[in-house]
């Protein structure tokens, strides 16, 4: 077996592992019965793409007659300054109306305020001269939540793409339209045309041939994610490492088909993935005492990749925190060291310590700089705008959550209502029983819809606190319905998604269930690789081998600290991975995969040191049993 030692067989397996991955990469990029064009949001960022590119390298100005009505309540909220201090009023509590909200346009605009009593509107108008038309045109209403809110280095890359392949050059304003599709293409139809139905939010009609050349740098994303991960395993762990990981990745049908579809996803994952092996080079490099221009250089680049994964995507921004705290630890531990070498110049003694120091502060600077250039929609008053950025992603975040956790109760009570209509037209029915029902399904709708408005001002509160309730009282009217019809079978799955976003170990529990231990209640949204290759029910490889990994890099670490007195390789990881996977728990709001997936390439590489350290921790365990001398037998006298 030795020649699995050889590095010429290292480097075809590395190969392989790489060819294997773009097979699988970029058999997503053709349109198929599973991989259908023309899905709403590949269709938004493809348009988004376009436009943002010609914006950001063109200088090409959109043709805006409308702001994004997310973006003035959040700008007035944190004090961003493109408004001219001009307001007035309208309060719908108190029936106050000093403007109608209809004949409002641009220039002037509408903000929405709420207070622990009362929810309020503002008429408000921006200062045109502080907000130019190049300015407020990232905020246009047609490119919505994939404009403003999203940060631009992925949709700089699909844009640059289209343009330089595409066969018909685009149109720098993008495709977008305010008419929902034709029902020609509602009814699977390949066509993505306007119909004459007016839409609140955008839609966007980009050429399907723009569609499939935005995935192809997604394919070509996450290919690089795959061949980061198995270098960092390979370079500081072990190759076996390297190889585990990259090969979990590989086989990981969720992460390739997230990171494959046109988004952002594929972008902040696999940036975040190489500038995690850059920041282990950087460290590396501190540690061996390499000449300045070394440290220097893996530090630019790192930082460099770092502002690339946060300008594409905000979750993307644990990556800042990881280098933050890394280089924090590591030059604590360098001037440690360094005050102890009493024999030694000052300037030898803490030349470890000034090159972490430098190194930390310049990932910091660059990412945070860097970042600032490359999104124009923060760059005035970027702690106000970003401010304003965050509280409006949150917000519509929140409020996605309250309306998938009403749609589940609205829906049952639908659902309760037309088994009522139903049993009533039967011969024979019971009709005071269905009128008594009907009554209470009235009286409960009443209460519902009336609390909310009551709690409007904090609709969090009231969905946390008052859906339980509600829903008991749903299930009782269910099983009044089911006495008069055993056939009967209500939707009894609910999930309190409001409760998931502000409940830290909620979204937790949902986030192992995906990722770690394959629940049996739905097996079918299952996102692990072991779980999902071994139909097992309650398959729990993934997870078992996580914690195994987890408790490997605690052992190792220690022994790293007590034998060089380094904060090195598993202690990296361990601590990396414990704020990767808090922060994107803290990000989780709803059961998608792609809120999943930014965990799994040093999920992978945590899973890889499991079982490689847990094997060769079985095997010297066999071998010692082996050599250990039996105990002779006295021979009968």
């Amino acid at each position: 077996m030795k020649y699995l030692q050889n590095k010429y067989v290292h480097i075809g397996m590395f190969a392989a592992i790489i060819i294997i991955a773009s097979i699988r990469t970029f058999q997503r990029i053709p349109f198929t019965e599973t991989n259908k064009p023309n899905g709403y949001d590949e269709q938004m960022w493809t348009s988004a793409s376009i436009t943002s590119y010609h914006m950001f390298f063109k200088g090409h100005v959109r043709p805006t007659k409308e702001l994004d009505n997310w973006f003035p309540t959040y700008a007035w909220q944190k004090g961003v300054d493109v408004f001219t201090g001009d307001s007035s009023m309208i309060n719908y509590m108190s029936k106050t109306f000093q403007y109608n909200p209809d004949t409002i346009h641009f220039p002037y605009d509408q903000v929405t305020i709420n207070n622990k009593k009362q929810q309020y509107m503002l008429a408000i108008q921006y200062d045109t001269v502080r907000f130019p038309r190049k300015d407020f045109q990232w905020f246009d209403r047609a490119t919505w939540t994939f404009g403003w809110k999203a940060p631009n280095f992925g949709k700089y890359i699909m844009g640059w793409w289209i343009q330089t392949f595409a066969k018909n050059k685009p149109n720098p304003n993008g495709y977008f339209a305010f008419y929902v599709p034709s029902s020609e293409a509602d009814s699977g139809s390949t066509k993505h045309v306007p119909s004459l139905k007016p839409s609140g939010a955008p839609y966007s009609y980009a050429p399907e041939e723009y569609q499939k050349l935005a995935r192809q740098p997604n394919a070509f994303m996450t290919i690089l994610a795959i061949a980061a991960v198995f270098i960092t395993g390979w370079l500081f762990f072990n190759f076996w490492v390297g190889f585990i990981a990259g090969t979990w990745l590989t086989l990981n049908k969720t992460f390739i088909v997230i990171n494959c579809i046109v988004g952002l996803d594929s972008f902040a994952v696999s940036l975040s993935a190489i500038a995690f092996l850059l920041m282990m080079w950087t460290i590396k490099s501190i540690q061996k005492n390499d000449p300045w221009w070394k440290i220097i250089l893996w530090a630019v680049g790192t930082g460099l990749i770092t502002s690339f994964a946060l300008s594409s995507k905000l979750n993307a921004g644990m990556m800042v925190f990881i280098a933050g705290l890394t280089f924090g630890i590591s030059g604590l531990i360098a001037l440690w060291k360094g005050w102890k070498l009493k024999n030694l110049k000052p300037l030898e003694r803490f030349t470890p310590f000034i090159k972490s120091a430098i190194a930390g502060v310049l990932i910091g600077v660059i990412s945070i700089m860097l970042f600032i250039k490359l999104n124009p929609q923060v760059q005035k008053q970027p702690q106000r705008r970003i401010a304003a950025m965050r509280g409006s992603i949150d917000d519509y975040f929140d409020r996605r959550a309250r309306i998938f956790t009403s749609n589940q109760i609205t829906d049952r009570l639908k659902a309760v209502n037309q088994e009522i209509i139903l049993i009533s037209k039967q011969p024979g029915a019971n009709q005071q029983a269905l009128m008594s029902i009907y009554t209470q399904l009235g009286d409960f709708g009443k209460r519902y819809n009336e609390e909310m408005q009551r709690n409007s001002a904090d609709e969090n509160k009231f969905h946390i606190e008052k859906s339980t309730k509600y829903l008991k009282d749903i299930q009782k009217l269910e099983k009044e319905v089911q006495k008069l019809n055993p056939d009967f079978e209500p939707n009894t799955k609910f999930v309190n998604w409001v409760e998931v976003k502000h409940s830290w170990p909620k979204a937790c529990e949902l986030v192992l269930k995906r990722i770690a231990v394959v629940d049996p209640q739905t097996p079918d949204r299952y996102y692990g690789t072991f779980g999902s290759l071994v139909k097992v029910k309650y398959n729990f490889l993934d997870g078992f081998f996580a914690v195994i990994g987890l408790v490997f890099c605690l052992i190792l670490a220690w022994k790293q600290w007590k034998e060089k007195k380094e904060f090195y390789s598993y202690g990296i990881l361990l601590l990396s991975f414990l704020l990767i996977f808090y922060g994107n728990v803290d990000f989780v709001w709803q059961d998608w995969p792609r809120y999943m997936t930014p965990i799994f390439p040093l999920y992978s590489l945590v899973i890889a040191v499991g079982l490689f350290e847990g094997g060769k921790f079985i095997k010297e365990k066999i071998a010692a049993r082996k050599k250990k001398p039996v105990a002779p037998i006295k021979a009968k006298k």
